[in-house]
């Protein structure tokens, strides 16, 4: 007998946590930045992918004007990560600064929803994908660059 999978029924062998570290100012590699922005009550999310400190993509959105920062968060990560699936990159990391949502995907008992749909997508897949978590507007360009789309994401019809 095969169990339905559903978020919020986890048996405990499928239960899956993402783990995160603290981003160390390295442009090698693969690197997507994250972020999110909520301006005149709308909202927006962005990512940024870099290789080797260099900017090669960028996508920006426009989200639900009720939209919560935190749902933005996620849809800026779930963005970087449908990128990295896309693109065929083996080895990438993803730079938040949102680490309430860090924490969220380190959570084997969260049963959000978006939280169960990125956990599945990174467990899913034969990438290597490492979350990181770096401090807000301290002059890391590639987060300064996913605040900026994420901004002009809030301005989108």
């Amino acid at each position: 007998m095969e169990l339905e999978e559903r978020p919020g029924i986890h048996p405990p062998w499928k239960k899956h946590v993402i783990e995160w570290s603290y981003y160390q100012l390295e442009n090698k590699g693969f690197q997507n930045f994250t972020d999110r922005s909520k301006m005149d009550h709308k909202t927006g999310s962005a990512f940024v992918a870099c290789k080797d400190g260099e900017e090669i993509s960028h996508v920006s959105v426009r989200l639900n004007d009720e939209a919560t920062v935190y749902l933005a968060d996620l849809n800026a990560i779930d963005l970087a990560i449908n990128y990295i699936l896309e693109n065929y990159i083996i080895n990438a990391e993803i730079i938040s600064d949102s680490r309430s949502v860090l924490q969220a995907l380190s959570n084997p008992s969260n049963i959000c929803p978006h939280i169960w749909k990125i956990k599945n997508k990174v467990k899913g897949n034969s990438c290597n994908i490492f979350f990181k978590w770096a401090k807000v507007h301290i002059g890391i360009l590639g987060n300064e660059a996913a605040d900026a789309y994420a901004k002009l994401g809030t301005t989108k019809e």
